[in-house]
């Protein structure tokens, strides 16, 4: 029996585009690339870009959405051997299908930032691999690619700072903004992309309540409310240890850290620590096996923290977390 090409994938036409908007995805192991892609994003969303960050593997993240939006930025890491994070690998199979038609993504314009050790053999395999094949799909590389480095002496920042640096710059140059416009200044905040909403019954409704301008980062500091509110002796007159029955967690299991000694010199810019753990009962685990840590917080530091924050008035209501785009 002869086998049945695979169908080509149908070329939406036009393609929606908005008119400066900016896709910034990640694949991402231990929140490396997942860092870089919201700081990559907050860079584009100063410069007026309609923006949105999210996984490569993301609701709604596919080929075709990759053609609606101006500019497509990926910050990838590359785990195993020369493998993509898990949440980037389906959108990365679906680019290698055959059936996609040549110069399918010739109105993309793109760039890729990739993280990776040098001590390995197959270093920065997954965002080159990447890298490569949009370019075989006709996508433009409107920004040269980088490359983070764990071995240099400053980390993956050694490269990622002045090569985000570079991205700004050259996004604001080549995608101007219209005369009259000015970018996001970076003493103020960008809007919040989450909101904590009180749950009440009589504001179950309601939409959360944003000011109508954000806060410039060092407003209220010298504010004379805040002079003399807190005195870091407060916070340990109380030795009462957290309680039990607080962060419950299915199938979590108590520990005792007993041991807590920073290995790295004093003066070095990193503080590296040396932690043990006492398990009660038998634990079996293997090489390569996560342990996730939820730390308790002292019943004192929590009051000393409500008190300083003004918030005793909501500090026993529920909250939730609702997205802002949600509540205009």
């Amino acid at each position: 029996m002869a086998a049945t090409a695979p169908a080509p994938i149908p070329i939406p036409f036009p393609p929606t585009r908005h008119e400066r908007s900016a896709l910034i995805l990640f694949a991402s192991e231990t929140g490396t690339s997942e860092d870089a892609a919201h700081l990559l994003g907050g860079i584009a969303q100063r410069l007026r870009f309609a923006t949105r960050v999210a996984a490569m593997d993301g609701g709604g993240i596919n080929i075709n959405e990759l053609r609606k939006y101006t500019i497509v930025v990926l910050a990838i890491s590359t785990t195993g051997q020369g493998d993509l994070p898990a949440n980037g690998r389906k959108l990365w199979k679906s680019l290698l299908r055959r059936s996609i038609p040549a110069g399918y993504l010739r109105h993309v314009d793109f760039t890729t930032f990739g993280f990776g050790d040098r001590s390995y053999a197959k270093f920065n395999w997954a965002a080159r691999k990447v890298h490569r094949r949009l370019q075989q799909l006709g996508a433009n590389e409107f920004y040269g690619r980088g490359e983070g480095d764990e071995q240099h002496e400053e980390g993956t920042d050694g490269a990622f700072v002045p090569w985000s640096l570079g991205f700004k710059k050259h996004l604001a140059e080549t995608y101007p903004l219209p005369e009259g416009v000015e970018p996001i200044p970076d003493e103020e905040f960008l809007p919040p992309k989450y909101i904590l909403k009180i749950i009440t019954p009589e504001a179950e409704s309601d939409t959360p309540t944003q000011n109508e301008a954000p806060p410039k980062m060092n407003e209220g500091i010298n504010d004379p409310c805040f002079k003399g509110a807190f005195n870091p002796a407060d916070l340990i007159t109380d030795d009462t240890p957290p309680p039990d029955d607080i962060l419950e967690i299915p199938g979590h299991r108590v520990l005792t850290l007993t041991k807590n000694v920073r290995i790295t010199a004093e003066d070095h810019f990193q503080d590296v620590r040396h932690l043990s753990l006492e398990f009660k009962g038998n634990v079996q685990y293997q090489p390569g096996d996560v342990l996730t840590i939820y730390p308790k917080n002292f019943p004192a530091d929590v009051d000393s923290l409500i008190k300083l924050q003004n918030w005793t008035s909501i500090a026993d209501k529920p909250l939730a977390v609702v997205d802002s785009a949600a509540h205009p």
